[in-house]
């Protein structure tokens, strides 16, 4: 198994409730942690925490969305984990509803 230091957790949605505490989970288990949000600023804190960094994205927008994966690919080659609050994201676009990365090419 690989080390876990060489592991992303991608956070899509970040805020101050479950995602943050998603964030400390994983950064508490040795993870590298990437944090995306419509606003970064609000990030401040919980990426000094958990040494995340973060990343502007509106998860409505496919586009911006594969833009953050070539950003965030760039941090360790591979995202090997991915979360999202869905409860945030609009009915007809769902986190659920955007095709795996290897689809929307």
């Amino acid at each position: 198994m690989a080390d876990r230091k060489d592991r992303l957790a991608l956070i899509v949605g970040a805020g101050s409730g479950l995602s943050a505490s998603l964030a400390r989970a994983f950064a508490g288990a040795g993870y590298r942690i990437a944090l995306a949000a419509r606003s970064v600023g609000k990030l401040d804190g919980l990426c000094a925490e958990t040494g995340a960094s973060a990343f502007a994205c509106d998860a409505t927008k496919p586009k911006k969305v594969d833009d953050l994966f070539r950003r965030v690919d760039g941090l360790t080659g591979r995202s090997t984990r991915s979360s999202s609050t869905p409860a945030t994201a609009p009915a007809d676009r769902s986190p659920s509803s955007i095709p795996p990365r290897s689809k929307r090419r």
